[in-house]
C-alpha cells in the first residue's frame, strides 16, 4: 500500500497525488515565455525554481534510501511513500533528519510573496495556452490577494490529463 505525502516545498500551492517519476528538469522557458517582466517590483525565475526543487527532492528520495524507506518524488511537491506502518514514528524521524541535512546543501527556493506567486501563476497560464489548453483570462492581482485564503486562481485547475502526463507537463510548465 502506497501513501502520498504531500509537501508544499517553499512555495504556494497545493499538492498533487499524481504518478511519481524521475527526470531531467527543463532550464529553457517556453518560446515566448517572458520570465522577467512581472507586476512591478516583482521577478521570478521560474525554472530556476523548479530545478531547486527537483534536485532537493532528490536529495530526500536518496537520504530516505539510506534511512530504509522507499521514497519517490514526483518532481513537484509530493512525495509517494510505502506504507511505514508500525514504523512510521521511524518514518517520522527520518524525514525530520533527512529535511535537515539535505536543506543544508540543497535548499530550497524561497518562499514566494504573494505578488510574486500571482507572477508565477500568470507565467504558468501562458505556457499553458502555448501547448493547448483553455485556459482562462487569469484574475486581477488585487481579486487574486483577495483570494489568498480561499486558494487563489491556479490555472492548472483548468488541466486535465493522465497521470503519467502530468510530471511530463510540469517539467514544460513548472508550477513553481
Amino acid at each position: 500500500m502506497a501513501a502520498v505525502l504531500g509537501v508544499v516545498v517553499s512555495a504556494c500551492g497545493g499538492t498533487t497525488g499524481q504518478t511519481p517519476a524521475t527526470f531531467e528538469a527543463s532550464t529553457t522557458p517556453p518560446s515566448g515565455a517572458d520570465v522577467t517582466t512581472a507586476a512591478p517590483g516583482v521577478e521570478v525565475d521560474l525554472f530556476a525554481r523548479s530545478e531547486q526543487i527537483r534536485v532537493w527532492g532528490e536529495a530526500m528520495v536518496a537520504c530516505m534510501a539510506d534511512a530504509g524507506f522507499d521514497m519517490t518524488f514526483d518532481g513537484v511537491v509530493s512525495f509517494v511513500v510505502d506504507d511505514p506502518g508500525p514504523h512510521v514514528g521511524e518514518f517520522d524521524t527520518a524525514m525530520t533528519r533527512c529535511q535537515e541535512q539535505v536543506e543544508l546543501v540543497y535548499p530550497p527556493p524561497r518562499r514566494l510573496r504573494r505578488e510574486e506567486a500571482y507572477r508565477v501563476k500568470l507565467q504558468v497560464a501562458d505556457c499553458l495556452r502555448e501547448l493547448g489548453f483553455d485556459i482562462p483570462q487569469a484574475p486581477s492581482l488585487e481579486s487574486f490577494l483577495d483570494s489568498w485564503e480561499r486558494g487563489p486562481w491556479d490555472p492548472y485547475r483548468f488541466v486535465s490529463v493522465p497521470p503519467e502526463r502530468w510530471v511530463e507537463l510540469n517539467r514544460i510548465c513548472s508550477q513553481f
